[in-house]
């Protein structure tokens, strides 16, 4: 006798992995029972033995595999042929689905804008997983060039379940004033690439002086000695967008 008749059911399996099912046969009678032969039509299930002997009152077990090739619904009939009197066939159904991941990125061209020159402009790359597997980010690469340290990434690999979304960080600091392009490649275990072009421009801050007559040179007049003469600088950023920062003021000696 088969010990568990009703139809098996292997879930969700990745293509390419497999999934094995022990199947126990049970000699319920008092004489030896033999199997012939297992059968089964989808090349996607298998079993280990497909004769057997088995004495009296003893079990036997049988692994049957699961190992599906694409992404797909299974379904198969298992018949187990012997010398049982009243049951000659035994059939089960088997039932199984191949899953894959499935990598996708909401944007595939990112801008940076312009940046001036020494800051960062920070963008997050979402990378969602739509596959009913496990996706496994295993390279997070494509930095390449003269532009290797104008654009950083935060993470280089990562693991993403199905239906989640995770964020990779891109760093732009530009050091020259021009407009810097670059590929990032997101790679997964075996399955999708994702290709993100990068784009951003550096550029110089923009001061100005106030009063306008001061940007060349600043006159103090004539002055009588151990008196003190001021004139107030106003430094002003006419950029549009993002700050400005100078490390120091360099005055004549003296």
């Amino acid at each position: 006798d088969v010990y568990k008749r009703q139809p098996y059911d292997f879930g969700d399996v990745v293509v390419g992995d497999s999934l094995t099912y022990k199947m126990f046969i049970v000699n319920e009678g008092n004489l030896t029972l033999e199997i012939y032969n297992i059968t089964n039509t989808d090349s996607a299930f298998s079993v280990d033995d497909t004769s057997l002997t088995i004495d009296t009152t003893y079990i036997s077990p049988v692994n049957i595999k699961f190992k599906p090739a694409e992404v797909r619904d299974y379904i198969d009939t298992l018949r187990v042929y012997s010398n049982a009197r009243e049951e000659g066939v035994v059939e089960i159904i088997l039932t199984g689905s191949a899953v894959i991941p499935v990598l996708s990125v909401l944007d595939t061209q990112l801008q940076f804008g312009e940046v001036f020159l020494r800051d960062s402009g920070l963008v997050r790359l979402p990378v969602y997983n739509s596959g009913g597997a496990v996706l496994n980010i295993t390279n997070i690469s494509g930095i390449t060039g003269d532009d290797t340290l104008i654009f950083s990434l935060s993470d280089t690999s990562e693991f993403i379940n199905p239906g989640d979304t995770s964020s990779i960080t891109i760093r732009f600091t530009p050091v020259e004033e021009k407009t810097y392009y670059d590929t990032i490649y997101v790679e997964s275990a075996g399955w999708d690439t994702a290709m993100i072009y990068v784009e951003g421009t550096g550029i110089r801050s923009e001061l100005t002086f106030i009063p306008a007559s001061l940007e060349d040179s600043i006159s103090f007049g004539n002055v009588w000695i151990n008196q003190t003469s001021t004139i107030n600088l106003t430094i002003k950023n006419t950029a549009t967008t993002g700050a400005v920062s100078y490390t120091h003021l360099t005055l004549p000696t003296n």
